[in-house]
């Protein structure tokens, strides 16, 4: 039996809440401080919202913080391409365990959440 995470019908509400929470906010900072974790960092005008993805699990585990994680001295920068770029659109992937954030530069971010 699969746990709703893993289940195909929570990434169109999933993608439906973070496009109405990310639309026009700007990536600021993208980076690793392990293997497992990245962390995403957003803003717009002052308000911020970090996403950090833990794949340390056997399943992609997303947290959500409505403000600014910092990095310490060794981190590993991600994402180059994306930073500085308005996210545009968010959006699932038909019958899919995957959606992405679709940026200004015409570039995409997939999160693939699939699990054991």
């Amino acid at each position: 039996m699969l746990s709703f995470h893993q289940h195909v019908r929570l990434m169109p509400a999933l993608a439906t809440k973070l496009n109405l929470l990310l639309k026009d906010f700007v990536l600021e900072d993208a980076f690793a401080q392990t293997k497992d974790e990245a962390t995403l960092v957003f803003s717009k005008n002052n308000e911020q919202l970090t996403i950090k993805l833990n794949t340390s699990a056997k399943s992609g585990l997303l947290f959500f913080y409505e403000h600014k994680v910092d990095r310490n001295n060794a981190v590993y920068p991600l994402f180059k391409q994306l930073l500085n770029a308005k996210v545009q659109h968010v959006f699932a992937h038909q019958n899919n365990r995957s959606f992405a954030l679709e940026f200004s530069n015409g570039l995409q971010l997939v999160f693939k959440l699939y699990g054991p």
